[in-house]
């Protein structure tokens, strides 16, 4: 288990080593003898002495020597027991884990997620192992209780046509015992997600921090369910979040996603906040529906972004953003306020066919390369200015709706 003690070695003490060494001590007692006999018996004396001493320093060498590698041994099978014990200790705790996530008690569930959060602490190995666990729980079918719903009626109402809406509301309501059954769960899914903000935060490797700072972790949230994610300051390898359903804010302010990231399909039934956010690698929101504000105000987009299809039932923000590559913006629909005021374009940057509703404002909005594929809402194209001019060229307002005016200095997407 320990990273320190894996790979110890784990051959066996060579015993030719020792025989050999006795013959050479035999060997070498016997030759300083003969080298050393004279011809009085003092001097066949001291010759004997000098011999036999010298094969006691040979064998006091090979003592010495079987020492230590006893020492080796006895200390490999000290790191052995202690792996045992920690495997056991491990597949107590998970197995613990395992049947407290199932039980039907909600403190014996949260119980079994603060193990788990127990064991990532001990073993920073298995912390990626941790998250899946917590995630797939996370992913396991949850209906909110019904004041949860009730506080996100607007935004539903917003995402949602009216004929499901007639439908949802003809449903028989959930009984007594059912909705403080999702109360209890709603405590247990909290808690979860508590977990992965505080071990996910970069705030967690300051000294200080009660917390340890879980590095290079990637979330799957596929089809979850969540109540006001808190996932500020946090930092991620990759994550998916398709088709997750997130009822109140989710905040991402000044999170980092070191690789990919995907919201495809998601719907937020409050708002999202970005603000400060990087983004590292390719970002994909197509298909995902906001029903509070969507506020992506100084976030940078090293990678491509996809907001094709996307609907912003509230203002959408993205003042001082920077996309560094393609922003995709196709089909896109703004029922309110669209503000890019202050945004770096840095190739593409497509809105072909958006609706919006609400006004559109690029005021101080620039392109920083004369080269890629641009399409504007209606009202707005890029300034007449040389293309090698090495210069930001600044969106303008525009009278000309045409689209050959709308299209910018590129073709239409």
């Amino acid at each position: 288990m320990s990273g320190g003690r894996k790979g110890q070695s784990l051959r066996e003490f060579a015993w030719v080593w020792v025989w050999l060494t006795l013959v050479v001590s035999v060997a070498a007692g016997i030759t300083i003898t003969v080298l050393l006999w004279g011809d009085t018996p003092t001097s066949h004396r001291d010759a004997f002495d000098v011999g036999w001493k010298s094969s006691a320093a040979v064998l006091a060498i090979l003592a010495a020597f079987v020492t230590v590698e006893r020492l080796r041994l006895s200390q490999r099978e000290h790191h052995r027991q202690l792996d045992n014990d920690e495997a056991t200790q491990f597949n107590t705790l998970s197995s613990q884990a395992s049947e407290q996530l199932g039980s039907e008690k909600d403190a014996v569930r949260i119980g079994g997620l603060t193990d788990l959060e127990r064991l990532a602490e001990q073993y920073p190995n298995l912390r990626q192992t941790v998250v899946d666990r917590i995630c797939a729980y996370l992913r396991a079918p949850y209906q909110p209780p019904p004041n949860v719903i009730v506080s996100a009626v607007d935004a539903k109402s917003a995402l949602t046509d009216t004929s499901a809406d007639q439908a949802e509301s003809s449903t028989p309501g959930p009984s007594d015992d059912e909705i403080a059954a999702r109360r209890l769960e709603l405590d247990v899914r909290r808690t979860a997600q508590q977990i992965l903000h505080r071990h996910l935060r970069t705030e967690a490797r300051s000294k200080g921090s009660p917390h340890a700072f879980w590095e290079k972790i990637s979330i799957d949230l596929r089809d979850a369910v969540l109540i006001e994610i808190d996932f500020n300051d946090c930092q991620f390898a990759s994550a998916d979040f398709r088709n997750v359903t997130v009822y109140g804010d989710a905040g991402f302010r000044n999170a980092r996603f070191q690789g990919p990231v995907v919201f495809e399909g998601a719907t937020f039934y409050g708002a999202i906040w970005f603000m400060g956010t990087k983004f590292d690698g390719d970002t994909v929101f197509n298909e995902a529906k906001v029903g509070g504000a969507a506020v992506f105000h100084n976030a940078t987009f090293h990678g491509a972004i996809w907001f094709t299809r996307v609907k912003f039932a509230g203002a959408a923000v993205f003042s001082d953003a920077t996309f560094k590559s393609a922003a995709l913006f196709s089909l896109a629909e703004f029922d309110f306020a669209a503000v890019f005021n202050g945004v770096e374009f840095g190739r593409d940057a497509i809105f072909s066919d958006v609706k919006c509703n609400g006004e559109v404002t690029f005021d101080g909005a620039r392109v920083n390369s004369s080269k890629g594929r641009h399409e504007w809402p209606d009202g707005w194209r890029l300034e007449q200015s040389p293309l090698d001019s090495g210069k930001p060229r600044r969106l303008t307002r525009t009278r000309n709706d045409s689209p050959s005016e709308r299209s910018g200095d590129g073709p239409k997407a």
